[in-house]
């Protein structure tokens, strides 16, 4: 995997951002440019941006997705979407999960392209779409053999038939999702792809046609060129990481988000000492143990005990003990510089080491998917264009504001 240059943490001298996300948009910008020349001018590029950007935080990269070349955003709430809108995200936002009704009215008052699946959402969009003197597009995806949602292909030319006769709903997508596109036996794959074209030539003979069709997400988009159709759904990738050891190196791409905290406290220890909760380990000799302030509640998977690592000054350095809420413990005791106020990699380049989202899930027994979206709110996000930060998005607001509720009838 190729990294771009740049700075593996960036200089801030604010001690509010010692923990934190640094999200670089220079290499999320390369990604997308990359994925885009490799998809050619005749095949659209949807960016995925759910789960807050996949923990990179949603506006910021949906901003740059759509300045860097991408044709669409895709989320899986309404909540999510309507989220970017009131941000100030314009362009197609798409919603690929599932929406109920009674959002019908949110989804056309914030311009949101929905995923309609019944009668019964398709009816509601129609009416509020009326309401509101505004035309829906909408996309519809086919059951081919994930098992989740969408409807199955024997049921798509009722349904489609019935929603062509509803006033102000126009269509725009028809897509499935792959099962085992990630996987080493791409035989499932294939068969998918052909029950979708199938289902494509028959809808078209009987005169229901798309703008777009779309089946490929990362995996497919990487394997299988002839999968494209002409759009296709970006997400892992334009974070800069591949889906899996099976899929294709057919772009190179750069991780986007570095992880970093610092050693809030640095002590040395006698042999015997146990450290973190219920003392799992002891130090077998006199030992240096570093504080980090960061736990499984800012993203810190806790099974990576017994396994994970973290880079201080350049060296690879192992956590002990157990990762607790806020909290780990790391051996420095090979490390003689380390001292308290040090910089902390927990993803990302430090010297001539680098760890990633791969190898993290690796040991917390996951995938970087997981890894990368479960950073949490709470954990800032400072991005940097050029090596300098331009923006920062700060942990958790704390306001509340009261719920307004109905009087009894």
């Amino acid at each position: 995997m190729k990294t771009l240059s740049g700075a593996e943490m960036t200089k801030v001298g604010d001690a509010f951002w010692l923990t934190r996300a640094e999200v670089c948009l220079d290499r999320y910008v390369a990604n997308v440019t990359r994925m885009k020349r490799y998809i050619g001018p005749d095949v659209r590029l949807m960016a995925v941006v759910k789960a807050d950007g996949y923990g990179h935080g949603a506006v910021m990269i949906g901003k740059t997705a759509l300045q860097s070349g991408a044709d669409q955003l895709a989320v899986y709430t309404p909540a999510e979407a309507i989220y970017l809108r009131k941000a100030g995200v314009e362009g197609t936002i798409v919603v690929l999960g599932p929406i109920s009704p009674i959002h019908a009215a949110l989804c056309v008052r914030y311009r949101i392209t929905p995923c309609i699946n019944s009668v019964e959402l398709a009816q509601a969009l129609g009416e509020a779409a009326k309401v509101e003197d505004a035309q829906v597009r909408y996309h519809v995806e086919i059951d081919t053999g994930l098992t989740r949602y969408g409807i199955m292909p024997d049921e798509a030319l009722d349904l489609l038939q019935a929603i062509s006769s509803i006033p102000r709903l126009a269509p725009q997508g028809m897509f499935t999702h792959f099962a085992s596109a990630d996987e080493k036996s791409k035989d499932s794959t294939w068969k998918q792809f052909h029950k979708f074209m199938k289902l494509k030539a028959y809808l078209s003979d009987h005169g229901i046609e798309f703008p777009t069709y779309h089946v490929a997400a990362s995996s497919a988009t990487l394997d299988f060129p002839e999968m494209h159709l002409n759009l296709v759904r970006c997400g892992i990738s334009l974070y800069g990481y591949y889906p899996s050891p099976y899929v294709k190196r057919s772009v190179d791409l750069a991780p986007v988000m570095v992880l970093g905290s610092h050693l809030a406290r640095v002590r040395s220890v006698p042999r015997g000492t146990g450290v973190s909760y219920g003392h799992d380990w002891k130090a077998k000799h006199r030992s240096v143990i570093g504080l980090v302030p960061f736990g499984y509640a800012d993203g810190m998977p806790r099974t990576v005990q017994g396994r994970g690592q973290v880079l201080v000054r350049g060296h690879r350095a192992p956590i002990v003990g157990r990762v607790a809420m806020d909290q780990f413990m790391v051996d420095l005791s090979h490390i003689e510089e380390a001292s308290e106020g040090d910089a902390v990699t927990l993803i990302g380049k430090c010297g001539d080491e680098e760890i990633t989202a791969d190898e993290l899930g690796s040991w917390a027994g996951t995938i970087s998917y997981d890894v990368l979206s479960g950073v949490s709110t709470r954990v800032p996000r400072l991005y940097v264009r050029d090596g300098a930060p331009v923006y920062r998005r700060s942990g958790m607001t704390m306001a509340v504001e009261p719920v307004e509720t109905k009087p009894n009838a």
